[in-house]
């Protein structure tokens, strides 16, 4: 039985003079109540967060009465410094009038003592005003919201319907060359979960199945959660969703030199937790024993946009960083020398982050592509970050796409290689996406494809572009495509290639005109300070010069009036 002496676990218990003031107690503004007569602190379980796990359970001995408590631990943030302390405290359900916390001893001590003065508090060397404005971060995304306690992120979110799952099936079929990497990544990543416990938690109404899924790339065999079946009940928003080729182009027109770093968040979905609400919905069953996914699944639809707007909000907190900093989901670019800064940053606000990589000491793999600098004229260059696929001898229709998805996704240059691959695809369309392709032109442009690419890979250029500065759009079409570079200097930094639909019976005049505005699209994108368009088309030339110059009317009649 506890011996903490506490006289305010009641509403009708007399006051003494005493002195309140605001603390943050994992991450929410809490009233706090100073008795010096009390050995431990106690807190309100509306201070606690949705998981929160009980040490002990403590009798307290209080005015004649036994008081049931739970021994909790708690995030305090440091009244002067703003540093987080872990404490263990007691909670019940509700304390006297309008305070949250008794702040005893045990916390006194662990701000390093106090001395009341008139009006005033004096904690750790340092005074503090009595009403400090604390607060409570919480970040709505859309039908979400994402929730920092002091110590961590909590998420949780709206069903678009009461899910009812039907799904039975715990794992997939793996691959018996796989079942050991497999198994050995499973009992490490086990370790986040809990067992799922029907009596705290209620009745189980999910389950997600577990699938393997190699990485070429990284040479990695991943554990995967199957959320399709959930997916369908989650309201999502892609208002605030990441766009790659988006993030790209801010990268290289924020990057300058070798100082530069790319900032890996470690394991970034595992550190978000999920509100304990949706635990019974994310279930996984392995061997034989049913666990509660308590943290961020990397299926679900929610996931990128929770983890980007988390990003984003952490990195707005340091005014320096928001301006040298730009964030892609769990990845971050540091400029000006600020990687080692970001780190500490993230760390205060409950992100841990792997050591920064700097461009200038080795090749860094940075949003699917590897980035190098120069040794001797420090310039900085791009290439795939992935080897090239291997062909298989029997391919269906989802091989080809899968293949060509490696060969060209992402990439802000593939030259030759980005119609090659999506002429190829148009000629898979009318397979069925499981059975083997017989289209003999298919099955010899595929490997004469790859072996090309393997001798010259087009996939490559200059990483870092010069903000506010002139760029080029030079355009062409012919009657299969229509294609756009655009370049700075004499340096390409995109380019983008459209096939014409079977049926396009647009003159070739008009489509030329069509991709000029498309070239002109892309290269606005890049915030230049003027752009020129090239093209060989004399009528299109003379279209665009006349609406430019107002010299005189453009004459045009037929179909596509309206678009010239």
């Amino acid at each position: 039985m506890g011996r903490v002496r506490n006289r305010y676990l009641y509403k009708n218990s007399s006051r003494n003079k005493t002195t309140s003031f605001d603390l943050v107690i994992n991450g929410r503004k809490a009233t706090a109540l100073v008795d010096t007569g009390c050995s431990q602190s106690i807190i309100t379980k509306k201070l606690l967060s949705p998981d929160y796990k009980v040490i002990l359970v403590v009798n307290v001995a209080t005015m004649g009465e036994i008081i049931r408590c739970e021994e909790v631990s708690a995030k305090i943030c440091h009244p002067t410094n703003g540093c987080l302390k872990d404490v263990v405290v007691l909670s019940v359900n509700e304390i006297i009038n309008k305070y949250d916390i008794i702040m005893g001893m045990d916390l006194i001590k662990t701000c390093d003592g106090l001395q009341i003065g008139t009006g005033k508090l004096k904690l750790c060397n340092s005074l503090i005003e009595l009403s400090s404005k604390l607060r409570v971060v919480t970040i709505e995304i859309g039908t979400s919201k994402a929730y920092f306690d002091g110590k961590k992120w909590i998420v949780s979110w709206e069903w678009e319907n009461e899910p009812e799952m039907k799904n039975r099936t715990s794992q997939y079929n793996v691959a018996d060359q796989h079942c050991e990497a497999f198994n050995n990544e499973i009992n490490e990543w086990i370790q986040e979960l809990i067992k799922y416990d029907d009596k705290i938690m209620g009745k189980p109404k999910g389950l997600l199945p577990l699938m393997c899924v190699i990485q070429d790339n990284k040479k990695k065999i991943r554990p995967v959660l199957d959320y399709r079946e959930l997916n369908t009940y989650v309201k999502a928003s892609t208002r605030d969703a990441d766009v790659i080729n988006d993030a790209m182009r801010e990268w290289r027109l924020m990057s300058k030199n070798s100082n530069d770093s790319v900032v890996d968040l470690r394991r970034a979905y595992l550190q978000i937790h999920v509100h304990k609400r949706h635990w019974p919905y994310q279930t996984v069953i392995y061997k034989n024993q049913r666990y509660a996914l308590t943290r961020l699944g990397f299926g679900l639809s929610l996931a990128p946009v929770m983890m980007s707007s988390i990003l984003r909000y952490v990195l707005q907190q340091d005014s320096a960083l928001a301006e040298t900093t730009r964030g892609y989901i769990d990845d971050t670019l540091a400029t000006n020398g600020n990687g080692r800064k970001l780190v500490i940053h993230m760390k205060k606000w409950g992100l841990h982050a792997k050591a920064p990589e700097y461009f200038g000491e080795n090749p860094v793999r940075t949003l699917g592509l590897e980035v190098t600098v120069n040794p001797l004229t420090k310039k900085m260059f791009w290439k795939r970050g992935r080897k090239l696929p291997i062909i298989k001898s029997v391919l269906t229709k989802r091989d080809i796409f899968s293949l060509y998805g490696n060969l060209i996704a992402n990439l802000p240059v593939a030259g030759w290689l980005r119609p090659a691959c999506s002429y190829i695809k148009r000629c898979t369309n009318e397979a069925g996406w499981d059975e083997p392709i017989a289209n003999k032109y298919v099955i010899e442009m595929m490997p004469e494809v790859v072996d090309k690419a393997v001798k010259c890979d087009p996939a490559k250029g200059v990483w870092n572009v010069k903000p506010n500065a002139s760029l080029r759009v030079w355009c062409d079409a012919s009657s299969l495509a229509k294609g756009v570079v655009i370049t700075q200097g004499d340096r390409k930094i995109e380019n983008a290639t459209w096939l014409r639909p079977k049926s396009d019976a647009m003159h070739i005049n008009v489509a030329e005109l069509d991709e000029c505005i498309e070239g002109l699209n892309m290269a606005l994108k890049w915030n230049p300070s003027d752009v020129s368009i090239k093209t060989d088309y004399h009528s299109v030339f003379s279209w665009l010069n006349s609406e430019l110059t107002r010299g005189k009317p453009v004459k045009c009649a037929g179909q596509c009036e309206m678009l010239i």
